[in-house]
């Protein structure tokens, strides 16, 4: 072996000549002979490393390691000991992955784990690797995609939450496969992605389509409290919203269904409190209404006489005096008739109040003003203190639950910057409380 005789050439010559010739002299001879016959080999680290990348055959590897002074098992050993492992963390994800859904192909993960064993992996573990390096949705999205029921089949196709996907499939997929995601997780995540209704469009669905004149699909009150779920409300409160979902009777109706025998003195004061009266008001209230129903027994003709002069007044095609005469004619003292052309007065006037405590209520809820000018404005109505601390607290309550909006400057940003159409900015403006008029020049 002529590596074994250039060895002991340059050994002797090491030896021999350091004492006899210059140093310089020893080392030009000694890689003279190197050269002439190259006979060093890779240190072990090296010979390993070479294996592990598949560049060297296993006969040739074992060969080699036996001139550093291993045997094949001992040199095996060191190989196994050289290779690239999971951590303990990445076992256990290893594990989880492996008993769940949304793996990736069986061909992909051999092939990413092929590559894996090239660079030093043990087999076993290069294909665990490669299935936990694939990407997953986070804990939040899979609590999303079961509260936006994508795991329901019924819900998904009822609703349409797939319609669109087959022709987006190629290029999502395309991407997709790109960053790692599976189809099956592509579709989860297109099911989830769509806007449903608020809660206020969908207590309008159930009012407008359970009527005989609808002819389009029907949304029932099991489909608002779904809606309810799937914006978050807390289930134990889905229940009570039912109560919000249709309008109670006015004012006005409870004191004519009251006068017509339709409503019974017990009522009156559960109708007064649903409509947002507490106890003492809503007990006067029924007070007042008996008492102002309690009028003679008139006759038929004479009800549907008083009946209309009380609503040619409410129209306005009457004015006060007319009204009072009017019922004077019929048998009204002047008293009685300047008390009931009163009470029309009042209904009016309250009426008004709540039309404007509405429209403050919604300017605080908003944003649009502060609590403070809230309470000032209710103040200005003639409303009492507890009423005026009532609607505070109710405006306090429905900010709290309104589907947000941004604020009047985002939503000028999100226009001008092309983020939003102008009709979208300007139903955003509209739902903040600006006329329209107002919202067109907020745009320009």
């Amino acid at each position: 072996m002529y590596w074994l005789l250039a060895a002991a050439i340059g050994a002797l010559a090491g030896a021999f000549g350091s004492s006899l010739l210059p140093s310089t002299l020893v080392e030009g001879l000694q890689y003279g002979f190197n050269r002439r016959l190259p006979h060093k080999i890779p240190d072990v680290s090296t010979l390993v490393r070479l294996r592990l990348l598949g560049k060297l055959s296993d006969e040739v590897y074992f060969e080699l390691m036996k001139e550093w002074g291993f045997d094949s098992p001992r040199a095996l050993q060191i190989l196994d000991a050289a290779q690239n492992y999971l951590t303990a963390a990445e076992v256990v994800r290893a594990y989880y992955r492996e008993k769940g859904p949304g793996k990736p192909s069986e061909a992909d993960i051999k092939a990413i784990a092929q590559e894996l064993i090239n660079r030093g992996f043990s087999e076993e573990d290069a294909e665990k690797f490669a299935l936990i390096a694939h990407p997953y949705p986070s804990p939040s999205d899979i609590i999303t995609w079961a509260v936006r029921e994508v795991f329901d089949p019924h819900v998904v196709e009822r609703w349409g939450l797939m319609q669109g996907y087959s022709e987006a499939a190629p290029q999502l997929e395309k991407w997709g496969r790109a960053v790692g995601w599976t189809p099956e997780i592509l579709r989860y995540y297109w099911a989830a992605h769509w806007q449903w209704p608020s809660p206020t469009q969908a207590a309008e669905f159930v009012h407008r389509t359970n009527v005989k004149w609808w002819n389009g699909p029907k949304f029932s009150p099991e489909d608002y409290d779904m809606i309810l779920r799937l914006a978050d409300y807390v289930p134990g409160t889905i229940p009570l919203f039912r109560s919000t979902l249709y309008r109670p009777f006015t004012r006005v109706d409870v004191r004519r269904m009251h006068k017509l025998g339709v409503l019974e003195p017990e009522d009156l004061k559960d109708a007064y409190k649903e409509l947002g009266y507490d106890d003492w008001h809503a007990e006067k209230l029924a007070e007042f209404t008996i008492k102002y129903n309690a009028d003679e027994e008139p006759s038929e003709e004479r009800v549907l006489t008083r009946s209309l002069i009380e609503r040619a007044y409410d129209l306005g095609l009457l004015n006060r005096s007319e009204a009072k005469q009017a019922l004077q004619e019929i048998g009204y003292s002047e008293e009685k008739a300047e008390f009931v052309v009163s009470v029309i007065d009042m209904d009016k006037t309250m009426d008004q109040a709540d039309d404007l405590t509405r429209v403050y209520m919604n300017q605080f809820r908003y944003d649009i003003i502060d609590e403070g000018t809230l309470r000032a404005k209710l103040q200005g109505l003639g409303l009492s203190d507890d009423m005026v601390e009532h609607y505070v607290h109710v405006a306090k309550e429905l900010r709290e639950r309104q589907e947000k909006i941004p604020s009047k400057s985002d939503i000028k940003n999100l226009y001008k910057y092309g983020y939003i159409s102008r009709q979208e900015a300007k139903n955003a403006l509209l739902r903040m409380g600006f006329s329209a008029y107002w919202a067109e020049k907020l745009l320009q």
